[in-house]
C-alpha cells in the first residue's frame, strides 16, 4: 500500500489528518514492471499564507505491506513492513542580497539608469565593505 501526505513540516506524524493525505493506493504489486505498474495522480493544491511567503512544502511518501499501518503509534505497526521517504516539493529560499556591483567597461547609459545613491549621513558612518567590480 502507498500513502502520500503533504505537509509544511519536514517531520510528519499527523496520520489522522485526512486533509494532509493526498493519495492512498492499496494492493500495489511489488517488483512487477509493466504497463500497469505506472501510477499517476493529479492534484490542485491551494497553498497557505506561510507557503506563499517563501515557506517549504514536503511530500511524505510511505509504503507498507498490504494490511500494515504506516503510523508508528498504531499497535499493529511493524517497522520491517514499512518504509518512508520525505521529498521537498517547494523549498524555502532565502532572498538574494543585491550586491554592490559596478561595471567598469559598460555603457554610460547603464549608469544613468541606476538611481543616484541617497545622501544619508548614517550611511557614511556605516562601513558596508568593499564594492565588487565586474
Amino acid at each position: 500500500d502507498m500513502w502520500i501526505y503533504l505537509s509544511e513540516n519536514e517531520k510528519f506524524n499527523d496520520f489522522s489528518n485526512e486533509d494532509a493525505l493526498i493519495w492512498h493506493e492499496a494492493n500495489i504489486p511489488y517488483a512487477v514492471w509493466g504497463p500497469t505498474s505506472t501510477r499517476t495522480h493529479s492534484l490542485t493544491y491551494y497553498p497557505s499564507e506561510a507557503l506563499k511567503h517563501n515557506g517549504s512544502l514536503y511530500a511524505h511518501v510511505y509504503f507498507a505491506r498490504s494490511g500494515y499501518p504506516v503510523d508508528p503509534t498504531d499497535p499493529e505497526y511493524e517497522q520491517k513492513s514499512t518504509f518512508r521517504r520525505t521529498h521537498s516539493v517547494v523549498a524555502f529560499l532565502r532572498k538574494s542580497k543585491a550586491g554592490k556591483k559596478k561595471s567598469l567597461l559598460g555603457d554610460s547609459n547603464e549608469s544613468e539608469e541606476q538611481p543616484p545613491p541617497k545622501e544619508n549621513k548614517e550611511s557614511e558612518d556605516k562601513d558596508e565593505g568593499p564594492v565588487e567590480y565586474i
